[in-house]
Parts: structure tokens; C-alpha cells; sequence
């Protein structure tokens, strides 16, 4: 958890509930080296964000955009009915940030 002095490539999204996350990247030849995130949202949210940054370090770009929700779930080993949102929400910050490497900032 935490955001990168010097990101290479920084997401941004609102989910549904209203809670919002920031995801920084660091890159290195289209690979994640480094992923972080900040997140005012509940602790589903939490461990969202921090269980996705784990799972998008080493992965390639094309890699990480490919990464779903569900995929996320498991990895989590499930959430509450009323916080699955919370996983949508993480990924498609990650998806921002993909997008902000692809296209640049």
C-alpha cells in the first residue's frame, strides 16, 4: 500500500459504493516491477487493491490487463456478496493504469 515517488504510469477509478483507488506502476520493458495502491474505501477494498498489486508485479502489461475480477476473488478466496464490487473496482483501476502505460501520461 502506498504510492510510487515516480510512477511510471498512475490509474485512477470511482467504484459504484463511491469508494476510490489509485494504482501506481513501475516498468520496465513493458513488465510491472513494482505495483501500488491507495484506496478510501473498506477493507475489502483494501485487500483488493493490496491482493491485485501482488498478483499484476512481474506480469506483463498485456498480462495484467487480462487479469479479472474473478480471478482476483479467488486469489482472495472469495468476499462477501455485498463487497464484490470491491474487486471490480480494483481491477479496473489496474486497467487505468495499464492504459496510462500504453498511452502515457
Amino acid at each position: 500500500m502506498g504510492a510510487l515517488s515516480h510512477p511510471d504510469a498512475q490509474g485512477h477509478y470511482l467504484g459504484k459504493c463511491g469508494d476510490r483507488m489509485q494504482i501506481d506502476l513501475q516498468i520496465v520493458d513493458g513488465r510491472i516491477l513494482d505495483a501500488r495502491f491507495l484506496a478510501d474505501g473498506c477493507g475489502a477494498t483494501l485487500a483488493c487493491g493490496s491482493m491485485l498489486t501482488k498478483m499484476a508485479c512481474s506480469k506483463t502489461l498485456e498480462q495484467a490487463k487480462q487479469i479479472s475480477p474473478d480471478e482476483l476473488l479467488i486469489a482472495l478466496d472469495g468476499l462477501p456478496d455485498d463487497h464484490l464490487h470491491c474487486a471490480e473496482l480494483a481491477v479496473m483501476t489496474l486497467r487505468e493504469a495499464v492504459i496510462d502505460a500504453v498511452e502515457g501520461h
